[in-house]
């Protein structure tokens, strides 16, 4: 993983490395047709090892609609 970022996420070359593809085209594709969420971030896309647990259902509620408050994201 990365250099300075909080345990769990996941770099685009992680997901290149754990998805086996070389483009990042490629890898969402990938994520899209799992059903996991990622971000865009400055140096290309990005998502957590929780997001991955939430698309494959090890995440009891992960598959039911939720609202975040503003403050979530301080």
């Amino acid at each position: 993983m990365g250099n300075n970022l909080p345990p769990g996420v996941l770099t685009n070359d992680d997901l290149k490395a754990l998805t086996g593809y070389e483009r990042t085209a490629d890898v969402r594709r990938c994520l899209d047709g799992q059903n996991i969420r990622y971000f865009f971030g400055r140096n290309c896309i990005w998502t957590t090892i929780g997001l991955v647990e939430a698309a494959a259902g090890l995440v009891p509620g992960s598959m039911e609609p939720q609202t975040l408050s503003p403050d979530a994201f301080l």
